[in-house]
């Protein structure tokens, strides 16, 4: 596959009939989990008896041991996945992390959800793998952003495209407060490191 860097993450079930899960798990500032205040999402997620799969170069073997996921390679991931969940930056080592390969290795009925970056993943092939309706896909984000009108994403009945808008939640006037505290010359909430920069959104 792409790169095999940053991170792609997925759930699988741990009994047949359990329902599918993913979360992303990331060190650094972006948290460790997928979403804001994420603390108890990995908790939540067992409570569906589920197993979590990491492709992430970044996270070692025993942090992956402590968060209670499984670090595995793109191929196997996409093999043993009901759900795919895709997060990382836009890096050149990121381009199409899933690329042409990953979506023909899902089994059926899975799902692919991005809602980071489009470039991670390889938009005709996902496209091409959705139109045999083998699998869905979820996408908060493409490549090209946004897709022309007659793109066949956009028409599928298994995909659902939204306008780049998952990461809303309200709360953005209230982080504009940044700004003001940078204007002041106070300390940041947010403030990110130069050496970050490398590995995140």
């Amino acid at each position: 596959m792409g790169a095999e860097q940053h991170m792609l993450t997925a759930g699988s079930p741990a009994a047949p009939a359990a329902p599918a899960a993913a979360v992303s798990v990331r060190d650094g500032r972006n948290g460790r989990l997928v979403c804001p205040r994420q603390d108890g999402l990995l908790d939540r997620l067992r409570s569906f008896d589920v197993e979590v799969l990491l492709h992430d170069p970044l996270v070692t073997t025993a942090r992956a041991a402590r968060l209670g996921v499984e670090p595995v390679g793109v191929d196997d991931l996409c093999r043993r996945s009901d759900l795919v969940t895709v997060h990382a930056p836009a890096l050149p080592e990121t381009r199409h992390l899933l690329d042409a390969r990953g979506p023909a290795l899902l089994p059926e009925g899975a799902v692919v959800v991005d809602t980071a970056r489009g470039s991670l993943v390889d938009t005709e092939a996902l496209a091409r793998a959705c139109r045999t309706g083998a699998i869905s896909a979820i996408l908060d984000v493409t490549e090209p952003e946004p897709l022309p009108p007659d793109h066949p994403l956009l028409t599928l009945p298994n995909v659902l495209v939204t306008p780049h808008l998952a990461g809303a939640q309200g709360r953005e006037l209230r982080r504009l407060g940044e700004v003001g505290r940078f204007v002041k010359g106070a300390p940041l909430l947010g403030r990110v490191e130069p050496e970050q920069l490398l590995y995140i959104a």
